[in-house]
């Protein structure tokens, strides 16, 4: 697992969370990895159209507003 069950675990937390299972957390902590390396993916494709290799932070936000998603 990529993503620690702990970092997810105090995200949820912050979150409002009163109190999160190890469970809850592992199981965010999989869909998460699965969203990133999504997103990645598509980011490759939009790194790919501008013939680069490195994938950039405007890459990213292009997926993001593509998939309509705001941070």
């Amino acid at each position: 697992m990529a993503i620690p069950k702990f970092t997810v675990y105090k995200l949820m937390k912050e979150a409002g969370a009163k109190k999160v299972s190890e469970d809850a957390a592992a199981l965010l902590a999989k869909y998460l990895e699965k969203v990133a390396k999504d997103i990645t993916l598509q980011a490759m494709k939009v790194a790919e159209q501008s013939k680069r290799v490195t994938v950039k932070e405007k890459d990213i936000r292009t997926v993001l507003e593509i998939r309509g998603e705001k941070l």
